[in-house]
């Protein structure tokens, strides 16, 4: 997990030396273990200017401890030596590192990556952040005219 972090702050490294950059916006977006990395990279890169994460895995690792469903992959339920070391690549413990605009998504019947491990990730946010929940959604990309491209279409018009 640590790697796949890494390659998210090295992609954002490269993006930040092409000319076709505007020197400004820098968007991640993604969904389920693509929603941790797009929160890892907003937390480890300051330039990142807004983050979309759709149904975010990886969050939540110890919630087995305080009687929550963890989210994806139940790390530490499967190797309890894990769960000091799992703290470090858990992107609820990130989100206070995150500074710019982010929207989440939480599907209210996803036992994949449960709306309590959301939440805790938005908990611990103290930048901007909205997060929707959806009734109905299970660890499915939620409508496609509801899952942050909007925003994001928004966010580069400006």
């Amino acid at each position: 997990i640590k790697n796949m972090f890494l390659r998210t702050v090295r992609a954002a490294d490269f993006i930040r030396t092409l000319p076709e950059w505007d020197g400004r916006t820098l968007i991640v977006f993604g969904r389920s273990q693509g929603g941790a990395q797009a929160l890892a990279a907003a937390a480890l890169v300051p330039e990142i200017t807004l983050c979309v994460a759709n149904v975010p895995a990886l969050a939540d690792h110890a919630g087995f401890t305080a009687g929550r469903q963890p989210g994806w992959p139940n790390l530490c339920r499967k190797q309890k030596t894990l769960l000091y070391a799992s703290s470090y690549t858990d992107v609820a413990n990130l989100a206070s590192r995150i500074r710019c605009r982010t929207r989440l998504t939480a599907g209210m019947i996803d036992d994949v990556c449960p709306p309590s491990s959301v939440t805790l990730i938005k908990n611990r946010m103290s930048a901007p952040v909205e997060l929707h929940y959806f009734q109905n959604l299970s660890h499915n990309a939620p409508p496609a005219d509801d899952d942050g491209r909007k925003l994001i279409s928004g966010e580069l018009d400006k």
